[in-house]
């Protein structure tokens, strides 16, 4: 588990970790989309 500073740009190192399980803050809710685009977002950079 990991608890924060998980973004985009590096969820798919944090998955690399073999982190199951990432509480995610303002990698969703921040000025650069919604919480859904964000979440899309996300979801592309692990491969989902």
């Amino acid at each position: 588990m990991i608890d924060g500073g998980v973004k985009a740009h590096n969820a798919a190192q944090v998955a690399d970790w073999g982190v199951e399980v990432a509480v995610v803050g303002s990698g969703l809710i921040n000025d650069k989309g919604s919480i859904a685009e964000n979440l899309a977002e996300i979801h592309e950079a692990l491969g989902a």
